[in-house]
């Protein structure tokens, strides 16, 4: 991962702690916007596994074409894998 071993050192020696404190609260505002898009809702999938969850599974079980499906398609992926 790029970012802890040389991104995230330079920008600490480069912003003050103003700066930081501002990028820091911008970072989990957008992590929490992705991880919303990615939930969709629980209901129809295996034990209400969200799609990021499904996804996640997915890449464990190294499911091809994880990327592209929606969370239905994971989870009959999952299955289909599990089977």
């Amino acid at each position: 991962m790029e970012e802890g071993s040389t991104l995230l050192p330079a920008l600490r020696q480069t912003a003050d702690a103003k700066e930081l404190d501002r990028l820091g609260r911008a970072f989990e505002q957008r992590r929490a916007e992705e991880l919303k898009a990615l939930s969709g809702s629980a209901s129809g999938s295996p034990d209400g596994a969200t799609k990021a969850e499904l996804h996640e599974q997915a890449q464990q079980a190294d499911v091809p074409g994880r990327s592209q499906m929606d969370k239905q398609e994971l989870a009959r992926a999952l299955k289909k894998a599990g089977s």
